[in-house]
């Protein structure tokens, strides 16, 4: 019997458009079977014009894909809304690269037929990023977040200090314990909201935001600000 195509295990992220939307699921891939894969963590959201963030991840949610020996890739994702009921649901059909690191498809969804890809992460969330561009005059209300390993550092106006954050999925990563004072102490990771960082392979910025982490999207769910790697 012929070997399925075999992808790369680890973090990957989804982009699906359709209609001017964009949609992303960021996932840690993981092998259910030979040619058959689910994830063992997931985070699903929407960027709109202007980084304007809206969370779309929930518990039952769920995420299944399959590559057969010729590279054929079908798959599903079901994001499920507060009531158990699916949102979105993006049916796959795609190819995947010779070397598994990398698919490029259509789907079909709830919201209409679109184009999706796919990629295993290769760039870690370590570095260094502010809110005042390279190359202009920064204010005293920038923020600068260092991140190295479980640990992000932040410096703002109101002083200094250092975050835990949870064990990246795709290029996102929430920040854990001690987050209420994240921020600039705006208080926006408290009151039952979480806060997270994620990095856009394609504006190569890093967002931090703000949401509530189950139930349907919020319209309080927010970018808290787009930093810049130093």
């Amino acid at each position: 019997m012929p070997t399925p195509t075999a992808l790369v295990m680890g973090n990957w992220e989804f982009v699906f458009q359709t209609g001017g939307q964009s949609f992303y699921a960021d996932l840690s891939l993981v092998s259910a079977s030979a040619g058959s894969y689910s994830t063992a963590g997931l985070e699903a959201f929407e960027i709109n014009p202007g980084f304007s963030f809206v969370s779309l991840d929930q518990p039952d949610s769920s995420f299944t894909l399959s590559v057969s020996s010729t590279s054929e890739v079908n798959g599903s994702l079901v994001e499920k809304g507060q009531e158990g009921e699916a949102e979105l649901n993006f049916a796959m059909a795609g190819t995947a690269s010779a070397n598994g690191d990398s698919i490029t498809g259509t789907f079909d969804s709830d919201l209409g037929n679109g184009t999706f890809t796919a990629a295993a992460i290769t760039k870690s969330l370590n570095g260094s990023y502010s809110t005042c561009q390279p190359g202009k005059i920064c204010s005293a209300s920038t923020i600068t977040e260092d991140i190295q390993g479980p640990v992000i550092t932040e410096t703002s106006e109101f002083g200094s200090g250092s975050y835990n954050l949870g064990t990246p999925v795709g290029n996102f990563a929430y920040v854990t314990a001690n987050n209420t004072n994240f921020w600039n102490a705006s208080e926006d990771c408290d009151f039952g909201f979480v806060c997270a960082v994620w990095w856009d392979a394609n504006s190569t910025v890093l967002l931090a935001v703000s949401f509530l982490p189950a139930g349907d999207p919020a319209p309080l769910d927010q970018t808290l600000g787009v930093l810049y790697p130093q």
